[in-house]
């Protein structure tokens, strides 16, 4: 099937450029097919309604949105207390999960309105997390997926025994949940990171698992100044100077690379 003939459905929970790397992914594909002029349309949750619309304004008929019910309201509610990871495999599942149930019902729609022949998941980027995305008439794509890690030994503390032992049980129960929800399953293609992921990924795959290394840097977005301080040094000072992007968030651990320098400049 060449290009000129795809019609693609992304389907995700949340696509924006605020709420952390993840949810950018569907955002960018869904730009960046449209720039191409692939005919793409998008389903999310609407809570990202209003940035998708300020950014994707000559687009808006390409856009659906599931709204925001008392049931997501009180799941998000209820994983506000836990640790980071367990209300991840935890609420944060039965909200994803409660999303893609209710995108079933436009994406049913949206396929016979569009006749859409194919559909992209691109997030959640977890091998284990099930996928209700299954059984809809036509091939499915998801990923890129990059998980299966864990602390590396020295940075073991980071994390609690409690938290470890949640982890680890959730993980257990990961290929149960996905034979009940057998959306990955029955994908038609699966795209991992590396092969940490494909190994965290469900037993009983009956898709085409390929790898692809999706980490880099859009240059349409951003690219580098072309002068003499282009790559960072400051020839008057002999310096090089660094900077990090990202989520200042504890697993990130900048707190240890403001330790690292200090240690380096002294």
């Amino acid at each position: 099937m060449g290009t000129n003939n795809l019609r693609v459905l992304l389907v995700a929970e949340n696509a924006s450029l605020k709420f952390g790397g993840e949810s950018a992914l569907p955002l960018h594909y869904f730009r960046v097919l449209r720039q191409r002029g692939i005919e793409t349309w998008l389903v999310v949750h609407e809570r990202t309604r209003t940035e998708l619309e300020s950014i994707f304004a000559d687009n808006l008929d390409r856009l659906y949105f599931i709204p925001d019910t008392q049931a997501h309201i009180f799941l998000w509610h209820l994983g506000k207390p836990l640790p980071g990871r367990i209300a991840n495999f935890t609420t944060g599942l039965g909200l994803r999960l409660l999303t893609q149930w209710m995108q079933r019902r436009i994406i049913k729609k949206v396929i016979l309105k569009h006749q859409i022949n194919i559909i992209h998941q691109p997030i959640p980027v977890s091998p284990k997390d099930p996928s209700m995305i299954y059984g809809l008439g036509i091939p499915v794509i998801i990923g890129p997926m990059n998980g299966g890690m864990k602390y590396p030994p020295a940075f073991d503390y980071l994390e609690s025994q409690f938290v470890k032992l949640s982890v680890e049980v959730g993980r257990l129960f990961a290929d149960v949940f996905n034979c009940l929800i057998p959306g990955k399953l029955k994908a038609t293609k699966l795209l991992v990171a590396n092969s940490r992921t494909e190994s965290a990924l469900p037993k009983g795959i009956q898709g085409e698992v390929i790898e692809l290394v999706e980490n880099g840097v859009d240059l349409s977005i951003w690219r580098p100044p072309l002068s003499e301080n282009s790559l960072g040094v400051d020839k008057e000072n002999s310096q090089i100077c660094f900077a990090f992007v990202g989520r200042l968030v504890d697993w990130k651990a900048v707190d240890l690379l403001l330790l690292a320098f200090k240690e380096v400049v002294t």
